[in-house]
């Protein structure tokens, strides 16, 4: 999560819209001190950050699945391949 997903973790903490279940500030601060090697907080953030991504395709509806679904090819049912 350091450096090279920091800035999609900010993104995705401050567009969700999950502040009636998650206290952001906390996040944030987890984030920060992460990144700051302060501590190892990188289960508890991808927990709240998978929760976030969850909560912006199936509650906020941000992204329109049907156009992603046109992308993917199913080899079989236990696979799923991406064009």
């Amino acid at each position: 999560m350091k450096n090279q997903l920091y800035d999609w973790a900010l993104e995705l903490i401050k567009d969700s819209e999950t502040s009636e279940y998650i206290f952001k500030v906390y996040v944030r601060q987890l984030l920060d001190d992460h990144n700051l090697n302060k501590a190892d907080y990188s289960r508890k953030i991808w927990t709240v950050l998978s929760f976030m991504v969850w909560h912006q395709v199936y509650v906020e509806q941000k992204f329109n699945m049907n156009e992603w679904k046109q992308h993917v090819v199913y080899r079989n049912k236990m696979s799923v391949f991406f064009l």
